[in-house]
């Protein structure tokens, strides 16, 4: 399968494999910088309630049925 991959993209196996450990690398700081974004939100208290979620929510439910 990985060699099919790679010869798709006119690439070797080894350089298929290579590129999707970088990727996958990406990928994994990519998430972890999200998070600590949540959480240094969280932190400065910049949260919402759960009241507050539910009616942004259907806020933008209404507005989808009305356009």
């Amino acid at each position: 399968m990985v060699e099919e991959l790679a010869l798709a993209r006119g690439i070797t196996r080894e350089q298929f494999v290579a590129d999707a450990i970088r990727e996958q690398a990406e990928r994994g700081l990519a998430w972890r910088a999200f998070v600590q974004e949540g959480i240094d939100a969280a932190d400065r208290g910049d949260v919402i309630s759960q009241d507050e979620m539910e009616a942004w929510f259907e806020e933008r439910i209404a507005a989808r049925r009305q356009a």
